[in-house]
């Protein structure tokens, strides 16, 4: 069985992230899959940056 490579990511890549999900319209599963990370991870990022995140107007 092959094990997945760990990628480490800086803070600015991780608001980097978040913020293209907010802006792409893409789920998160989606986002996720691009970017080589598990849904975990992203809602537990989300969960501890929610609050510097910029908020996005969806018109």
């Amino acid at each position: 069985m092959e094990r997945a490579i760990k990628t480490f990511r800086s803070q600015d890549q991780w608001q980097e992230i978040l913020v293209e999900q907010q802006k792409s319209g893409l789920t998160i599963s989606a986002l996720c899959l691009q970017h080589n990370i598990s849904t975990c991870s992203f809602y537990a990022l989300r969960k501890n940056k929610a609050s510097s995140l910029p908020l996005i107007k969806h018109l």
